[in-house]
């Protein structure tokens, strides 16, 4: 009390002596007064006369804060010029008096310019539908010409192995299916090898049900047992038409490569071609990171021709349990040539002894499968007709040589008998169908 009666009893000495001006300012938001705050008095040419004085009253647990000046001038009205960071500044014009005591003088905050943001947006992966797995195949990043195979095995939780084994979080996939359907009878290695990966909308694992499963279980859904697939969901625009696919190449020595496949969509209708012979030894493949990736590596010369057709139809009524029938063809023709030569030397006392073994091992396979399968799903019962051919021929043919003589032994040495210490010869063949 004593502070106020002190701050009132200055300002009343002060204004004996002039113009008094007392001013406040609040924000114009909160309508708190503001600290801080530059109050300039200027004339009527917007001159300067005098700065004004922050002073503080103490009203129990808040603070009140307003602007003090006295001055000597004859200006017929003056300015009040208020300036604060953060606000706009604002100048109100009052008439002159001996005690000016304007209304509140009201701070707008100024506007905040933001620093440049970047705002990147990022594709989900994967998501949970129920008890499905489903990956967003956008959402992956493959090099340009990448098959299914490269996509597969950059999913979350899912492996490939050798062969075209797939299993999700630990479980073996049985089968891989294109929009649901049933591809060269679940060989995933066709679709892997050949499918572009610029086609897949997304991927889905799930536990699949058997066909007759509306018959055989109330609720027909997917058991605990139940096999999990993988199953490929095309993008709209290959869902009818032809894709089509071929690669070729030669190098030294006679090698060659060449590979083509082709396929027909249609919501009835689904026909497929691949051929695929080489003799380069290897299954080498350009990975996503530029370098060149070798699953099995083969020993000796391997020589390879497969090819296969495959097609299914569907009708009926219903298009949930549709009438089905699904066949597949294919041949292979394998050859393996794999030779060894292996020199050795023994030292002894009495003389040294040079040993040599040659070995030969040729092997022929022949392979033609047939699978014919018709479904036709009633409101009674499930009929499933299978018709299958299988005949497979292989043949081997081995040889070993082995040699061993007091003297350096030359390339050619069959028939070699001087300073001959032991040699042996095994020929061995077989045939089986």
């Amino acid at each position: 009390m004593k502070r106020l009666l002190f701050i009132l009893f200055a300002l009343q000495s002060i204004a004996s002596y002039g113009q008094m001006f007392t001013i406040t300012v609040k924000d114009a938001a909160t309508k708190i007064s503001l600290q801080g705050a530059s109050v300039t008095i200027l004339d009527k040419d917007s001159a300067f006369v005098n700065s004004c004085q922050m002073i503080t009253i103490n009203m129990g647990d808040r603070k009140k804060y307003f602007y003090a000046s006295q001055i000597e001038g004859s200006s017929p009205y003056y300015y009040i010029r208020c300036e604060k960071k953060g606000y706009l500044s604002q100048l109100v014009k009052v008439d002159a008096a001996d005690d000016i005591k304007p209304e509140p003088i009201m701070l707008k905050r100024a506007p905040r310019t933001l620093r440049e943001a970047t705002v990147t947006a990022t594709k989900v992966m994967m998501v949970m539908k129920g008890d499905t797995i489903v990956y967003n195949a956008d959402a992956f990043e493959l090099a340009e010409g990448s098959m299914l195979d490269q996509l597969i095995s950059r999913l979350p939780g899912v492996k490939l192995n050798a062969g075209g084994v797939i299993t999700v979080n630990g479980n073996r996939v049985s089968n891989l299916l294109i929009d649901g359907k049933d591809f060269f009878n679940g060989d995933a290695n066709v679709a892997l090898e050949n499918l572009p990966a610029y086609m897949v909308k997304n991927v889905k694992s799930y536990q699949k049900a058997p066909d007759n499963a509306y018959l055989t279980r109330k609720d027909n859904k997917p058991h605990a047992d139940d096999p999990w697939v993988i199953d490929v969901t095309l993008k709209k625009e290959y869902h009818q038409g032809w894709i089509a696919n071929a690669e070729a190449g030669g190098g030294t020595k006679d090698k060659y490569l060449g590979r083509v496949f082709g396929t027909y969509f249609s919501d009835r209708a689904r026909v497929s071609f691949y051929g695929n012979a080489n003799n380069t030894n290897s299954n080498q493949r350009a990975g996503t990171d530029g370098k060149w990736e070798n699953e099995d590596a083969m020993m000796g010369e391997n020589t390879l021709q497969k090819g296969g057709l495959f097609a299914s139809f569907y009708g009926g009524k219903d298009s949930e349990r549709p009438i089905r029938f699904i066949t597949t063809l294919e041949a292979s023709h394998n050859k393996d040539v794999n030779e060894s030569r292996e020199n050795s030397v023994n030292f002894y006392e009495s003389g040294n002894t040079y040993g040599k073994v040659n070995s030969l091992y040729n092997s022929k396979n022949y392979n033609l499968n047939w699978i014919g399968a018709l479904s036709i799903p009633t409101s009674f019962a499930y009929i499933h007709l299978d018709q299958y051919f299988y005949y497979a021929s292989s043949s081997t043919n081995s040889q070993q040589q082995s040699v061993l003589s007091r003297h350096i032994l030359p390339d050619e040495w069959t028939n070699m008998t001087e300073g001959l210490v032991n040699s042996y010869t095994d020929l061995s063949q077989s045939k089986a169908f």
